[in-house]
């Protein structure tokens, strides 16, 4: 079987890439890229897409984009995975976000802003000084950020970490634990593990998006790894690009 891969892509730069985020729905697009829905019925397999030319994540359908460094999809698909995650699990209320990562912090934070209407706290480990972005899109959604002098340290008092270490923590049955950049293998202690990409003894991310949040949650702590590569889930780099048009922001290689 041949499988079009398109040409149409635009160049994105950093200020262009930040203005298109803002438009993105990640409930909406982790949902399409793991092929499941509200019901709890499983779509079809999700298409993969390909790495093109340079750095270019091509979409099977809807055009692609080109972003520097093109390791920043991943970090955004890893943001878009937590707010989903975030959004279907943590209960309406004051809420607090420990981020520890070393950089993409603000991609994370742009996702979570959009999904967690009471994101409340943010508690950073690796992101001070704070990238200028950050700043401002906490000061614009009314969030307060606080730092923590370790990883560890960054799950007192959260409801969701995110992480791109391998943090070495016992959880507590409130936690939810987002592993992304180079998530580990095997078990998590008594947490049970979902990832976009399972391993044996990992249950499919796709599924709890559809189980009730309560149910869940009563059972223990949960992890998520993101494992899927940039180029994996098709998805997003076709949200980008369509975003990208409906502002008529980014440029084509022709032009």
């Amino acid at each position: 079987m041949l499988v079009h891969v398109p040409t149409d892509y635009l160049e994105l730069d950093d200020h262009e890439l930040w203005a298109v985020v803002q438009d993105c729905d990640p409930i909406e697009m982790a949902h399409r890229a793991l092929a499941r829905r509200y019901s709890g019925r499983a779509g079809p397999a999700p298409a993969r897409a390909a790495p093109g030319p340079g750095g270019v994540a091509l979409a099977l359908t809807g055009g692609g984009v080109r972003i520097t460094p093109p390791e920043r999809l991943a970090t955004l698909w890893g943001a878009t995975v937590a707010a989903a995650t975030a959004h279907h699990l943590i209960p309406p209320g004051v809420v607090v976000a420990g981020l520890v990562v070393e950089g993409g912090g603000v991609d994370y934070l742009a996702m979570l802003c959009r999904a967690l209407p009471d994101l409340s706290h943010v508690v950073l480990h690796g992101e001070r000084p704070p990238d200028p972005l950050l700043t401002d899109l906490l000061d614009a959604h009314g969030v307060r950020a606080g730092y923590a002098p370790s990883p560890e340290a960054a799950f007192h008092g959260s409801d969701i970490v995110i992480s791109h270490g391998r943090v070495q923590r016992p959880l507590s049955p409130r936690h939810v634990l987002i592993e992304a950049g180079e998530p580990r293998e095997g078990p998590a202690g008594t947490a049970r593990v979902f990832a976009d990409r399972p391993l044996p003894g990992e249950r499919d991310l796709g599924d709890l998006l559809t189980w009730p949040p309560s149910a869940v949650r009563a059972a223990g702590p949960v992890v998520v790894r993101v494992r899927e590569p940039a180029y994996g889930a098709p998805v997003l780099p076709a949200r980008l690009f369509q975003a990208a048009l409906s502002r008529d922001l980014g440029t084509r290689p022709d032009q």
